[in-house]
């Protein structure tokens, strides 16, 4: 009996911590002669975020970021708190801080940096909200 209870308290306590609910995804993808690129964005109800960029230039490379986020007014913003790249950081994250904003426009987010839109690079809601 004290096993089958601790295993269903364990079981409970995993899948709690594993399964998170998803608010929303966006997803950016162009491929043309020179240049391929995907841009995946996960928004957790939790408060959390998962992202993941991977382009193909001269050579693949990819990077993968998670951090929280919040809504203000009509903007998303992106608290970058840890990154793994590949191939560099041989399966590691690190820690790294940075703040990306998106404006929220229907059923896209639109980045701006610095203070510039860059309509041609919107994420498109994928499912969610």
């Amino acid at each position: 009996m004290k096993k089958t209870t601790l295993i269903l308290i364990l079981g409970l306590i995993s899948s709690n911590l594993i399964s998170q609910e998803i608010e929303f995804a966006y997803e950016f993808r162009k491929v043309n002669r020179n240049y391929s690129g995907l841009d995946s964005l996960i928004i957790y109800k939790n408060g959390t975020y998962f992202r993941k960029k991977l382009y193909h230039i001269h050579g693949i490379e990819s990077y993968n970021e998670k951090g929280q986020w919040k809504i203000i007014d009509d903007s998303l913003f992106l608290n970058l708190e840890s990154i793994k790249t590949f191939p560099e950081s041989n399966n590691e994250w690190n820690d790294f801080e940075r703040t990306d904003k998106f404006l929220i426009k229907r059923k896209n987010i639109i980045p701006v940096f610095h203070g510039i839109i860059y309509r041609k690079k919107k994420l498109k809601l994928k499912n969610g909200g």
